[in-house]
Order: C-alpha cells, then structure tokens, then sequence
C-alpha cells in the first residue's frame, strides 16, 4: 500500500512539474507573440497602421529631445536664426547637444524601418528600381545618424552627411513621385478622376517640398541668413513626406 502511495505521489508530482513546465513554455510563447509586431516593423513587413504608429512614436521622442534641446539653448532658439544643427552644437548648445545628437543618431536608425516597408511595396511595380531606392534611403537613414556623431563642431564630416541625407531626400521623392505617377495613370480613368483631389494634394505637397529645398541650396550662394528657415521648411517637408507615406494609398 505504502508503495503504491508513493508511486501515485511521484506520478502526481511527475504531472505538476509537467504542467510547470507547459505554463513557462507557455509565458515565453506569449512574450515572443508580443515581440512579434516591433520584429515585424523592424523587417518592413508590419501593416501600414502599424508601421505608421510606430514611426509616429519615433518622432514624438525625437520632438521631445528637439524641444528639450532648444529650452536649454544658451540664447532664444530660432528657425530663423538657428540652423537643425546648432541644437546639436558643442559650443553653442554645451548642455542639451549630447541629449540632441544621440536623438538624431536614433532618428536615422530607428527611420530605415520605413524604407524597408517602401521596399515591400514598390518590389511589385519594379525590383531593380524598389532595390536601388530603398538603398538610397537607408542611405540617407544613416547619414542622418553621422550628422549627429558629426556634430556641426566637425565642419567637413557633418556637411558631407547633412548634404547626402538632405540631396538623397529629394532624389528619391521625387523618384517615388514618378513611379507614383506612372502607376497611377495606368488605372481606369473614372477611378482616377475620382481621386483628383487626392493628387493635387500630393502636387501641392511635392512643389513645396522641392521649393523649400531649393531655397535652401539657393540661400547657401544668396545670404546665409536665410538658410535656418528654408532647412528647417526642408526638413519638415522631409518627415511631413515620411508621414504621408502611411496617409496616401
């Protein structure tokens, strides 16, 4: 009797460490099954709503930083006296530049998320083209990055990365622009007319943007004193671009 005791008692302690077990697999499932959405963002293969928020987020943080970087500016911070760099200057921002350049290194890495998801959608109208663009934008990804490892105190590094980040930006959207536009046109017309308003959003938007860069570039050879606000009209247009990514179809 003692015997067959103690064999129903290790059998059910055989059960219990089994069922142990089973729950831990079963918490560790649970965590990867968590992770499951940020690993697919990072690959580019989440849903637009998921990519967006995700990219969202990003720029929430990088916009903290941004405002903190400028309360902490030694002098009133000003888009039309201050350049995007002078946040992350040694000497001019002593105090709010390591917490202003680590941001912006962030930004760059945490932004190739979201040519990957380009890549994704632009492999379907053309694989050589949707291979060399998301290579210029990761390109410009991790120039953006350098700009803050660079900071405006290293003259050359930092120009040399500004310029690839800043001209990258605008061969490849307006390149998007026009795969857009072929692909587009290549639909039916009453579905095209009923989305006239949609495109001339979008043609809005794209003479802006290649306006502000322009001005930009021009005011370099014109007066230096316009440069803050055409770079900082510049670089909106660049996240504003990103952003309208996950709000045009």
């Amino acid at each position: 009797m003692d015997t067959l005791r103690y064999k129903i008692q290790n059998t059910k302690e055989l059960l219990l460490s089994r069922l142990s077990f089973s729950n831990a697999e079963n918490d560790i499932f649970q965590r990867f099954v968590y992770l499951r959405v940020p690993l697919e963002v990072m690959k580019g293969k989440a849903s637009k709503n998921q990519t967006r928020n995700y990219f969202f987020f990003v720029l929430a943080i990088f916009f903290v930083i941004s405002v903190y970087a400028q309360i902490v500016f030694p002098e009133p911070y000003s888009i039309f006296r201050n350049t995007i760099s002078d946040q992350g200057g040694i000497m001019l921002n002593p105090i709010g530049h390591k917490l202003w350049n680590f941001g912006i290194v962030l930004l760059g890495i945490l932004s190739i998320p979201h040519f990957l998801y380009l890549y994704h959608i632009l492999k379907s109208l053309s694989i050589i083209y949707s291979t060399l663009s998301t290579a210029l934008g990761i390109l410009c990804s991790l120039s953006m990055s350098f700009v803050g490892i660079f900071p405006q105190d290293f003259e050359v590094p930092h120009g040399i990365f500004a310029s690839i980040c800043f001209l990258g930006s605008f061969i490849k959207a307006n390149s998007d622009l026009i795969l857009y536009i072929i692909e587009k046109r290549k639909q039916k017309g009453e579905e095209y007319t009923l989305k006239v308003p949609k495109y001339i959003l979008i043609g809005a938007f794209y003479v802006l943007f290649n306006v502000s860069f322009l001005m930009m570039m021009g005011t370099y050879f014109i007066d230096m004193k316009l440069v803050p606000f055409w770079e900082w009209a510049y670089f909106l247009s660049i996240l504003v671009w990103i952003l309208g990514t996950y709000i045009i179809k």
